[in-house]
């Protein structure tokens, strides 16, 4: 749930949405809420206390469980009571992998993952959303039994060639992880070296990766596990090359595209739009900050020598964040 959460909270800051606009703020959060009758958040909060929130940071865990499943459980108490999340988001429930892995959702009722506002449903509706979400339900647990998660730095998803029984993927994905976690506590390596180590233990027990793309586009990982040699030595081969247009990619959420007038290799440009980003171990809560941020090191890139292309530029120029404050919308630079 947090990480769908995540994901929500960097679609917003792009789309410049106030916090209340959010998806789902959390079911701790009772601006979150409100029902058929408009209850306000004042309202929303005795209630929110009684399902186990309460206030925008409290949360109560029972013994034993995680917090993804307390946030579940506070979320479809507040739903049995007749609440709804003012998105018209059907609650994470809604969501086949999470109603396959979390304990709370068992008996939740099947609900529209979007455009759902408190309203009954017609018993054809219901019958067509329950078969759906059962198939879909069906088809994530069936790729749950073919497949394994590493959880290191990040989560590594991993296929089964060899049709290892679920069971012993999970125990060999525990060891794994174990690999990493103990050099983490040791201070055997960096993270990066770390993460290696739990990977290549994957590899060696038969697994695959189920996205090699994804993998071994990471900086570090590319060049330090073996499978993904192919990837390093294109990537080292790219990096002398100069293009026209440039994009970045180490700012979150967003790509922004440059032109690159002075020919300079791809990798001086990856280290000058490294060094541009002015977010670096800065905090980032709200999408006004956001902006600031990526004003700033877009102005970076163009002192650098830089352009925004003609589309980038007109797409900013129509954001008002970056019409009143960008160098190229104000006319000060072309």
């Amino acid at each position: 749930m947090k990480q769908i959460y995540s994901l929500l909270v960097m679609a917003c800051m792009t789309a410049s949405c106030t916090f209340e606009g959010l998806r789902s703020p959390g079911p701790s959060h009772e601006y979150a809420w409100t029902n058929r009758n408009k209850a306000t958040p004042a309202q929303v909060l005795p209630e929110l206390e009684r399902c186990g929130g309460g206030g925008r940071q409290v949360l109560i865990e029972e013994v034993g469980e995680s917090t993804a499943n307390a946030e579940v459980r506070i979320d479809e108490c507040m739903f049995d009571k007749r609440f709804y999340i003012k998105s018209g988001y059907g609650g994470t429930c809604s969501d086949p992998e999470y109603r396959a892995k979390l304990p709370a959702c068992v008996n939740a009722p099947v609900r529209p993952r979007e455009g759902y506002y408190g309203q009954a449903l017609s018993p054809k509706e219901q019958e067509r959303l329950e078969l759906e979400m059962a198939t879909k339900v069906a088809a994530f647990k069936a790729r749950e039994a073919n497949s394994a998660t590493l959880r290191v730095s990040w989560n590594v998803r991993f296929s089964n060639p060899k049709k290892i029984t679920n069971g012993q993927s999970l125990q060999d994905a525990s060891q794994c992880t174990a690999v990493y976690t103990n050099a983490q506590k040791q201070a055997l390596g960096s993270e990066i070296e770390n993460d290696i180590k739990a990977i290549d233990c994957m590899l060696k027990k038969g697994y695959a990766f189920e996205n090699e793309k994804y993998i071994c586009d990471r900086p570090g990982w590319r060049e330090g596990i073996s499978a993904c040699a192919a990837y390093a030595k294109a990537f080292a081969e790219d990096q002398k090359r100069a293009y026209d247009t440039v994009k970045t990619e180490d700012w979150p959420y967003v790509p922004f595209e440059f032109m690159n007038p002075e020919r300079k290799v791809m990798s001086i440009f990856r280290q000058e739009q490294l060094s541009c980003w002015k977010g670096k171990g800065k905090g980032q809560n709200n999408s006004k900050e956001l902006e600031k941020l990526r004003i700033q090191s877009i102005e970076c890139m163009l002192d650098k020598g830089y352009v925004l292309s003609e589309s980038e530029t007109q797409r900013l120029c129509r954001n008002v964040d970056f019409k009143n404050t960008l160098s190229v919308c104000l006319g000060v630079r072309k």
